[in-house]
């Protein structure tokens, strides 16, 4: 099972590559390598936003309007507060975590009957993001009243949200993606900005 519906057009354009080449050459790594999705810069705000604020406050008084905001999905992504207040309300790693679920927990406790979440055992999916975040950028989260300071050693949200995404959605999502669209149309693909030089460099 594969659930990324951009499958479907990665294998349309394989099929179209295969038609005249044998090999290709993909951005894949690129965005990840370069801080290049728009979900950083806009969690990057959050995370400025989550250091002026106490931690007493993010967690009382944030994450309790949170869950009585109304969920407005249809509004452009600056203006779902109900998103960005739950994201302030949490540490950089589980912010992230959040942005990158789509059906987030009170969506699937709904969703999903009893019988499905027993047999889960308490499973909890944004895990694997926030297990993505070097433990250097997630352990001074929190540490004072105030949380970190972007001046802190070691806190550095882009570098915890890179590193999250090359953990877990580059190697589970997206090479797998382009491996199987093109696989499928015989083509061969390769990823030159993976190239372990360029991302140490």
């Amino acid at each position: 099972p594969f659930a990324d519906s951009s499958a479907i057009p990665t294998f349309l354009v394989s099929q179209l590559a295969a038609r005249h080449v044998q090999v290709v050459l993909s951005g894949d790594g690129g965005d990840e390598a370069l801080g290049g999705y728009s979900r950083y810069q806009h969690d990057l705000k959050e995370a400025s936003l989550r250091n002026l604020l106490p931690r007493w406050l993010r967690r009382s008084l944030l994450a309790g309007l949170a869950k009585v905001w109304p969920r407005t999905d249809w509004l452009p992504r600056p203006l779902r507060l109900k998103s960005a207040l739950t994201n302030l309300s949490l540490d950089s790693a589980a912010a992230y975590a959040n942005t990158l679920t789509i059906c987030r927990q009170p969506n699937r406790s709904r969703l999903l009957s009893m019988d499905v979440l027993s047999e889960l055992h308490g499973h909890d999916s944004q895990r694997i993001a926030r297990d993505g975040f070097p433990s250097h950028v997630r352990q001074n989260v929190g540490d004072s009243p105030f949380g970190p300071r972007s001046g802190e050693r070691g806190y550095d949200p882009l570098s915890g949200m890179i590193a999250a995404d090359m953990a877990t959605l580059l190697p589970d999502d997206y090479l797998v993606k382009v491996d199987r669209a093109s696989m499928a149309n015989g083509l061969e693909v390769r990823p030159p900005l993976l190239d372990h030089e360029f991302l140490e460099l």
